[in-house]
């Protein structure tokens, strides 16, 4: 027996996603993945809008959530990456002190109890920057008013439910309301990066 096709589950082709919607990431990995992430996120729409899925239904919605906060995490690290080699801003004056930092590691020890130092400074925006911490680097950076940064607050804190062990509660609550918010402020982050000039 074949596989069904689940004719009535749409969602847009790669071509028009990357040379229309997301033409604007030069930054052709990002790019790519940020199509995937949108293409599975209108899948997901889909899937929900065309059939009755009952409990599944909060799994879809916690996954678009995840998806959805993977797109604006993405887009405010490489647009800040950007902006500090475009010497738009300064690392020191928009990163947390925690990724400001100076390592010195002792080389070579002299005869006089003297020491040869290497000392080590952070560049600035790291591959492995935490969410909360792009976010603030995005606000100072003026890349986010205070309202575009509450709202990537709120996605980043209903991202962070994925992690079981913290959750206090039975985590089952996103509703299509939810979906929709989180909707408009990945809209919004979309423009404020296509629409940010450096």
């Amino acid at each position: 027996m074949g596989k069904i096709i689940l004719d009535k589950i749409k969602y847009p082709s790669k071509d028009s996603l990357s040379e229309g919607r997301f033409s604007f990431i030069e930054n052709d990995v990002l790019k790519n993945n940020i199509v995937i992430y949108v293409q599975y996120i209108t899948f997901l729409l889909s899937l929900d809008e065309e059939y009755e899925l009952g409990i599944i239904t909060y799994s879809i919605y916690k996954d678009i959530v995840i998806h959805s906060a993977l797109i604006i995490e993405g887009l405010l690290h490489n647009k800040l990456h950007e902006m500090i080699n475009s010497r738009l801003i300064d690392p020191k004056d928009v990163l947390d002190s925690n990724f400001r930092y100076s390592e010195e590691k002792v080389i070579h020890e002299c005869d006089d109890g003297k020491y040869v130092v290497c000392k080590v400074v952070s560049k600035g925006i790291e591959d492995d920057m935490q969410f909360i911490a792009i976010n603030r680097a995005a606000k100072r950076s003026g890349l986010l008013t205070e309202g575009l940064f509450k709202k990537c607050e709120e996605v980043r804190t209903m991202r962070n439910k994925i992690h079981l062990s913290g959750l206090k509660s039975i985590d089952d609550q996103y509703s299509k309301k939810d979906i929709n918010e989180v909707f408009d402020t990945t809209r919004q982050i979309i423009n404020c990066i296509k629409n940010f000039n450096i």
